[in-house]
């Protein structure tokens, strides 16, 4: 089937509509036959799907889409790939139709796409210690996904470590502590009490 105004292997403006084949006679179709397409004509006897759609990738707050949006890409081929960028102390989470690929290429295509990037923050521990020590390093700290972090105590002179206190539990009175797998918010605090002379 030969469709008039629609070039092959690009998007052009013929090829987005609808378009309609006037009724043929004949028991059957032949290979290499040509057909007279018309745009909006008033036979319905077979209609053409566009030959062209959209794809269109926008973020959602906290982040950016790199790569070209929207793209113009001809039916069962593929578009460019596109990557969802976090801000600063937030990760990429999913897009709205629930593909969590990142970069991501959309191959095939077979209809309009339209996704939004969608973000969290970073999981972060608080850190801090009390008189007579210190804790490294301390504040909030923010932790990749998933990801560990190790923090280290250490009592000024004449004091010694009296406690580290875990999400509010104690760990004991431990020179250092590692988080393994934060997904959350965490916590840590240490204590400490000045030595005593005999």
């Amino acid at each position: 089937v030969t469709l008039s105004g629609v070039t092959a292997g690009s998007c052009t403006a013929g090829a987005t509509g609808t378009w309609y084949a006037q009724p043929w006679t004949g028991s059957s179709v032949g290979s290499g036959q040509t057909f007279n397409i018309i745009p909006n004509n008033s036979y319905p006897q077979t209609t053409l799907a566009p030959a062209c759609f959209t794809l269109t990738y926008s973020a959602g707050a906290n982040g950016l889409i790199q790569g070209t949006s929207p793209q113009k890409v001809l039916a069962g081929a593929s578009g460019t790939a596109v990557t969802a960028v976090p801000n600063t102390n937030f990760r990429f989470v999913n897009w709205s139709d629930g593909s969590s690929a990142n970069p991501r290429t959309d191959t095939n295509v077979q209809a309009n796409i339209t996704v939004t990037a969608s973000f969290a923050s970073l999981p972060k521990i608080t850190a801090s210690a009390g008189s007579g020590g210190s804790i490294t390093p301390s504040g909030t700290v923010y932790v990749s996904y998933n990801g560990s972090q190790q923090f280290t105590i250490g009592p000024n002179a004449t004091y010694r470590i009296l406690d580290v206190l875990v999400d509010g539990s104690t760990v004991g009175a431990v020179p250092s502590y590692t988080f393994s797998n934060v997904t959350a918010d965490r916590t840590i605090a240490a204590t400490f009490k000045q030595n005593t002379l005999a």
